[in-house]
């Protein structure tokens, strides 16, 4: 709902007052609580937010009822509540310093969310990443806290020799990018250039370019496209020339080490990483511990995060360059997703380039 009622704001938050006033209430658009397009970008710390309302301005208080079958969530026109935050799609932009204290090696990471649901998520804290210095590679033992954990870029020739895929130097420890909010076309759009933190000023760094453009396509409902909502991500990718072999040394703190070994790779394979929440049991080989396959998803709690994956190719027959995003799960009790989400996915360096669902990642 609106925030008018002042006695309901504590007064440390007045400093704050420029933030607040797109939350101020008005009659005339209830179907945006959180207010219109926003965009917001701290450099400093790393974080950026690229907001847009999936509904357009009315006096009309929207409703939501999930799938159908579930009991429905209305925006309350006078007080702060829930479903305020059903009616929006939210891109979050990631390029905090992973030198900054319990970081994890996750520069360009995303976290996409629409409809009160979060489609891309964020796992990391499943373990407190540690890293005291440059040298220090503990951090990268951990899937959660490397980059093949993340909605980033990853370089398959970056992972460790018999690490089965969950330990990845694509990049560099106690290294930092930079994140700017510019505008571009006239469309509002967050730029983090981590070229730096996958090896720019190294003679023995992976790429000579690592710039990713998040954009939204749309400043209001209806505004610049017919779909409210919709963000552009594009990734400038450039491996470097004559580039020498990557060794990092991490044993002295008890962390992993790489080894890439001569002669280094001058051909990359870059892949786009997208993880989602999912609650579905997993079936695992009673002699190996491993898990074989996941489970259809059945939902027994009052709250879940599932997020049902299905890679197609509906938009480009003959390459899977899609995948639809079903949350199974919404907002409140019981309730199921209020919409979903589509990817889309091409690639000027790869004709071929497709979506390969992988249902089997886990993390510690």
């Amino acid at each position: 709902g609106f925030y008018t009622n002042p006695w309901r704001v504590r007064p440390g938050a007045l400093a704050s007052a420029s933030l607040l006033l797109p939350l101020t209430g008005r009659v005339d658009n209830a179907t945006q609580p959180l207010g219109g397009a926003t965009t917001m970008a701290f450099s400093a710390g790393g974080y950026a937010l690229l907001r847009r309302p999936l509904l357009p301005a009315s006096p009309s208080a929207p409703c939501f009822d999930g799938d159908g079958t579930s009991t429905a969530l209305c925006v309350n026109p006078s007080l702060p509540s829930l479903p305020d935050n059903i009616p929006y799609s939210s891109l979050h932009a990631q390029a905090r310093p992973n030198t900054f204290a319990h970081s994890e090696v996750d520069f360009g990471h995303l976290i996409w969310s629409a409809w009160g649901t979060r489609l891309l998520s964020e796992f990391g804290y499943g373990t407190i990443a540690t890293a005291v210095n440059k040298y220090d590679m503990r951090r990268y033992a951990y899937l959660d806290n490397n980059p093949a954990g993340h909605n980033t870029v990853v370089i398959r020739e970056a992972f460790q020799e018999g690490s089965k895929e969950t330990v990845n130097f694509s990049q560099l420890n106690h290294v930092a990018g930079t994140l700017a909010e510019e505008r571009i076309g006239g469309h509002s759009c967050v730029v983090t250039d981590g070229s730096e933190v996958y090896g720019a000023a190294r003679l023995d760094g992976w790429l000579d370019a690592m710039v990713r453009y998040s954009c939204a396509l749309d400043e209001e409902h209806g505004a610049g496209g017919d779909v409210p909502g919709v963000f552009l991500v594009v990734d400038v990718l450039r491996v470097k020339p004559d580039r020498a072999p990557l060794e990092l040394y991490g044993s002295q703190y008890g962390g992993p080490s790489f080894s890439e070994g001569a002669p280094a790779h001058q051909r990359l394979t870059m892949d786009e990483y997208f993880y989602t929440d999912t609650a579905a049991l997993l079936d695992v080989d009673p002699l190996t511990g491993t898990a074989t396959e996941v489970l259809p998803f059945v939902r027994a709690d009052k709250w879940c995060m599932h997020v049902d994956v299905e890679v197609t190719d509906v938009h480009d027959p003959g390459r899977n360059a899609s995948a639809l995003l079903r949350p199974a799960c919404g907002i409140g009790d019981y309730r199921g997703g209020d919409g979903l989400g589509v990817l889309h996915g091409l690639s000027v360096a790869d004709a071929h380039a497709r979506f390969v669902y992988d249902g089997l990642v886990t993390s510690v």
